[in-house]
């Protein structure tokens, strides 16, 4: 494990705060220049109707929409708060694993500013779906991975494990991450992590908070299958590939050169060394997707 020392929270220091408070003010400030997306409609149509899953989608983005519905009604508010609010924690989160990369003040508050310009993060973090949580829930996995092995704290393995039930209870695409984390981690010096109690106690964990969908699946004679194969018919069939892979990279807009910077520090840079898989697990989910 690579010790760290340094107890330093940087999403403390306050332009940090300040850019994740700018975000969400500006995200609710503007939140009547849009009316209702239709998919915004039928994610709060599912809080009306909680369920242990869903024709096209697991469950927890009902869940939240029931959630909301009950705290602030079924407004544009309503439905743009929470987008909002995990918006600005995950510039937190970006600015924290900077850090927890190695990565200097500096560094925290570029990524963070990165993240904050990029057009897919306006977009996201703008509409009640469950791609905001997806992104969230994947960075918070991310750095729980990074923070594990700067502290060897074994208890963070079982977090891993409940985020990862909880991931899968909002997008089924979260099992990419794992099956990359299982695919790239044995060829690394971090393998004997498979040998650590506590991974397999949050895997197990991490089942049983999954295990309602799956069952919900199973009764249901999985319909995912069946959402896949029509959305693949009729949507990604049409799909042009490089020109899918070209428009993931521009859409970080002035951030694009953040991006690639980062994977090629991840992937060629001495200082990276200890963390050179995350570029390889980068590799495999973009070309994977």
């Amino acid at each position: 494990m690579i010790k760290n020392t340094v107890k330093e929270r940087v999403w403390l220091k306050p332009e940090i705060l300040f850019l994740a408070a700018l975000s969400i003010f500006l995200h609710l400030a503007f939140r009547n220049n849009l009316e209702y997306h239709r998919d915004e409609l039928l994610y709060f149509s599912l809080g009306m109707h909680p369920s242990a899953g869903y024709f096209s989608v697991p469950p927890l983005i009902g869940w939240i929409a029931w959630l909301m519905e009950r705290i602030f009604g079924y407004s544009l508010f309503a439905v743009r708060i929470f987008p909002a609010l995990l918006g600005g924690g995950l510039i937190l989160l970006c600015a924290s694993l900077a850090k927890e990369l190695g990565g200097s003040r500096y560094a925290s508050f570029l990524s963070a500013i990165g993240l904050t310009v990029s057009i897919f993060f306006m977009r996201a973090f703008s509409l009640f779906q469950p791609v905001h949580t997806d992104i969230f829930l994947w960075t918070l996995c991310i750095l729980l991975v990074v923070k594990y092995i700067n502290t060897g704290n074994e208890n963070l393995l079982i977090w891993l494990g409940v985020l990862a039930g909880i991931s899968l209870l909002n997008k089924y695409l979260a099992a990419l991450l794992f099956i990359g984390f299982l695919i790239v981690l044995p060829f690394t010096q971090y393998r004997d992590v498979f040998r650590k109690k506590k991974l397999w106690a949050g895997i197990a964990a991490g089942f049983l908070i999954f295990l309602p969908n799956l069952i919900w699946q199973v009764a249901n004679g999985f319909p995912v299958l069946h959402h896949m194969n029509e959305l693949y018919a009729t949507q990604l069939v049409h799909m042009d590939y490089l020109l899918f892979m070209k428009e993931q990279i521009l859409m970080a807009f002035a951030a694009t050169i953040l991006v690639v910077a980062g994977l090629i520090f991840l992937l060629a840079g001495k200082r990276a060394s200890g963390f050179r898989f995350l570029g390889f697990l980068a590799v495999f989910i973009f070309t994977s997707l």
